[in-house]
């Protein structure tokens, strides 16, 4: 079955079992090509849910960072901008990686975002704990992510 051929110009090419194979027209043998089979997959599944857990550290360690400054009154223009573009960042990166590779999990941006929208309504312990909840429940994802995905 010739879907693509990626082999060059005098081959021809056939998927089989998840691998790819390409024939080269002297000789007549099949060779394995590089194109993404199970174990691929499941390294690529893996290196996803790997970097999902490092952004949500990333998003908990930023806001944290944040909340410390804002409340501490240390208004360094460029260090809070600098936390809400990595909260921003991550919570981004987190939903791409959501809806690309796990769309069964639900992922709310605005639940993640919320906090950082209304920091000035709420006191420090209460924005702290915020923090750690949505930490928690990212967490909690990656978690369910990693026992459905194991070897």
């Amino acid at each position: 079955m010739a879907l693509f051929n990626f082999c060059g110009k005098s081959s021809t090419s056939t998927i089989n079992n998840n691998r790819y194979y390409c024939r080269n027209g002297d000789s007549g043998r099949f060779t394995k090509s590089v194109l993404f089979n199970k174990t691929s997959k499941k390294r690529n599944i893996y290196k996803k849910i790997e970097e999902f857990h490092s952004l949500i550290i990333e998003y908990e360690i930023a806001g944290n960072r944040l909340i410390h400054s804002y409340y501490a009154h240390r208004y360094e223009h460029e260090g809070i901008m600098q936390y809400g573009e990595t909260i921003d960042n991550a919570i981004v990166k987190m939903q791409m990686i959501i809806e690309l590779y796990f769309p069964s999990v639900n992922f709310e941006e605005n639940e993640y975002r919320s906090l950082f929208d209304s920091l000035h309504t709420l006191n420090y312990k209460k924005a702290g704990d915020k923090v750690k909840s949505n930490a928690r429940s990212l967490k909690g994802k990656s978690k369910t992510l990693m026992r459905r995905h194991k070897h």
